[in-house]
């Protein structure tokens, strides 16, 4: 699976209707186009196996489709998932907001980049594995992106907030303003050629309200890198995927530039970032 493209290469389940199901002992997986499970050995020697290994894959971006990285990911063991999946693709969502109840731990946020059209089609079905919680908002105020059949201006994209039992977060803000649609406060490399940049400062805001140093971040839907990136700066782990090997390329040549923030400096980091972008 990849980010924001027209691609359906990846086999999901029609609506309501999970992926994977333990059938008689087995796991078995929902046959394309149709309502019946099958049973793929080699899949589930995979999946089963994932629930005695360690995290794989970590702190690298992985070129591939996202539900063979995620069958690899013990249940129970991500502290957050933050992710952009193509806001077309509804079926994409209800994949991620299924693998989310099983690979998050109790109490932790899934947040997933919905578009302003679309969120009404997500949030009910990502509700079917998860607790809806609230809708994040980015705003880009120098630049606005048109939704035809509408014939309106949207100046937001919205980012929605899901839980996996209750939350226990820290204070957080609701909406990142974008000023300039540039990267103004931050080390983060530039990605001139990706049309679905965000700035830095939305991922760094919600990051460091719902994760700590040290914790797991999952990102399938990862794209140019935004998300491992900031996991890097941060000191966060992240789980990344990409189906795209050029998009996948670039994301991995931008983490290489980047530089690990210290905590103990991070305020006058950030200043002196702000300082050079003035």
């Amino acid at each position: 699976m990849t980010s924001h493209d027209n691609d359906h290469e990846r086999q999901i389940a029609k609506p309501s209707v999970p992926v994977m199901q333990m059938i008689g002992g087995k796991a078995c997986w929902l046959k394309f186009g149709t309502n019946e499970y099958v049973h793929e050995p080699e899949l589930e020697a995979i999946y089963m196996a994932a629930q005695h290994r360690p995290i794989p894959n970590l702190n690298q971006i992985v070129t591939g489709d996202a539900r063979a990285l995620a069958a690899l990911i013990p249940d129970n063991s991500v502290d957050m998932i933050f992710t952009d999946p193509v806001y077309e693709n509804i079926d994409d969502y209800r994949w991620l907001a299924e693998t989310a109840a099983r690979v998050l731990k109790p109490g932790c946020a899934c947040l997933a980049w919905c578009s302003g059209v679309k969120q009404y089609q997500v949030q009910p079905v990502m509700s079917e594995y998860l607790k809806f919680c609230l809708p994040l908002n980015y705003t880009k105020v120098a630049k606005a992106y048109r939704a035809f059949g509408y014939k309106t201006f949207l100046w937001s994209t919205p980012c929605l907030w899901f839980q996996k039992g209750a939350h226990d977060h820290s204070w957080l803000i609701d909406t990142v303003v974008d000023h300039c649609n540039a990267i103004v406060s931050t080390a983060t490399p530039p990605t001139n050629t990706y049309k679905w940049h965000k700035n830095p400062e939305a991922y760094i805001t919600w990051l460091k309200a719902f994760t700590k140093p040290g914790d797991v971040v999952y990102d399938p839907f990862t794209g140019s890198g935004s998300l491992p990136i900031e996991c890097k700066r941060l000191g966060r782990n992240f789980i990344a995927s990409e189906l795209k090997p050029d998009i996948a390329e670039m994301a991995r040549a931008r983490l290489a530039q980047v530089q690990v923030i210290d905590p103990r400096f991070e305020a006058e980091q950030v200043a002196m970032f702000e300082s050079e972008a003035a």
